[in-house]
């Protein structure tokens, strides 16, 4: 990244290492642009709703839609730790009410209730220790 090491208080890096075939490389510039003490929160796909069949994918302003390609990461707290981050909380994003209407609105109802205690982000807020 064209930053300068220990750039920032918090950095976010919102649903992106999935895109990537390999993680680590993604840990440690995320590691070397947090200022000592800072935190880095991540965000990616959750593995169970690979699983299940989620895809990523977008629709194109004629109506097609296409998948992105996409790894799954199961060890996001080895890679940071690996990089010089500590752990400091994590939690999955599961389906339920508060994105009912985000079914509604788009896949249907029908989803909705399949998918209903699906795990379909994770998230995990790491921090980089004081030097």
């Amino acid at each position: 990244m064209p930053f300068a090491p220990d750039s920032f208080d918090m950095v976010w890096c919102r649903l992106v290492l999935g895109h990537l075939p390999d993680a680590r490389p993604a840990y440690r510039e995320l590691a070397r642009v947090c200022a000592p003490g800072g935190h880095v929160f991540v965000t990616d796909f959750h593995p169970d709703a690979v699983a299940a069949g989620h895809q990523r994918t977008f629709t194109d302003p004629a109506g097609a839609v296409h998948e992105v390609e996409h790894y799954v990461h199961r060890d996001h707290a080895a890679l940071a730790v690996d990089a010089g981050l500590s752990l400091i909380a994590r939690q999955d994003g599961v389906v339920g009410p508060s994105i009912r209407d985000f079914y509604e609105r788009g896949i249907g109802m029908k989803a909705y209730r399949n998918d209903v205690g699906l795990k379909l982000v994770g998230a995990f807020l790491f921090r980089k220790p004081d030097f």
